[in-house]
């Protein structure tokens, strides 16, 4: 479910205290059923109310547009509080990541491959997640930037071949969230004059999604 950031409030809301266990029952003994139940919602509740006091800048837009976990805040150390630039929110399991052969071919492309390799992948995965509208203006500066490096590149003759070199790549790339494939694209492109206009954007697109968090 997504979250408000305009939730977050030290005091819990009418609807949320009563849903709470208050103290000894009153009327009908509870079954073991009711308090099973009741446990439960006391846990949702509770959980609820964590993710809203551990959202921070680097959680803004989690999952899809969130900055790598924070150690130190999974550890219970973190000093930053909610002005940390690294995501507070539970990542499950381990960030997709290329092997050493993916990184080398993706640093040895010149930047209109590159781009033309992420673009079709960043247009899904903004549409998978719901955010065509709010990410268009970066997809449409990605999309500048191709098109001009095709206009000024001399494509070599394409080998023909069944194989498909990127592949794994691209499988690679269809796991990674809309902030990691841009991140990554950047990184691969980083002498590219678009680099710090999409890196800037892709901030605005996460304080413009601060409110969008996925739980």
């Amino acid at each position: 479910m997504f979250l408000q950031l305009g939730s977050m409030s030290e005091s819990r809301s009418p609807e949320t205290t009563s849903s709470l266990p208050m103290g000894p029952p009153h009327g009908p003994m509870k079954t073991s059923q009711d308090n099973v139940e009741l446990c439960r919602r006391h846990q949702l509740c509770l959980g609820e109310q964590t993710h809203l006091e551990a959202l921070n800048k680097g959680s803004f837009g989690h999952p899809e547009l969130c900055r790598k976990p924070c150690q130190f805040f999974h550890l219970g150390t973190c000093a930053m509080g909610r002005s940390c630039g690294y995501c507070h929110m539970p990542h499950t399991g381990s960030p997709a990541t290329l092997d050493r052969v993916g990184r080398v071919t993706l640093r040895k492309l010149p930047a209109g491959r590159t781009l033309e390799l992420f673009l079709p992948i960043l247009y899904a995965r903004a549409e998978e997640s719901d955010l065509m509208m709010e990410a268009a203006p970066l997809l449409a500066m990605l999309a500048q930037a191709e098109a001009q490096s095709e206009a000024t590149s001399h494509p070599a003759a394409k080998k023909s071949s069944d194989r498909d070199p990127f592949k794994e790549i691209r499988k690679t790339l269809r796991k990674m969230t809309f902030s990691e494939l841009v991140g990554l694209l950047c990184r691969n492109c980083d002498k590219e004059a678009f680099v710090p206009q999409v890196t800037e954007e892709l901030m605005s697109l996460r304080e413009n999604c601060a409110d969008r968090v996925l739980i």
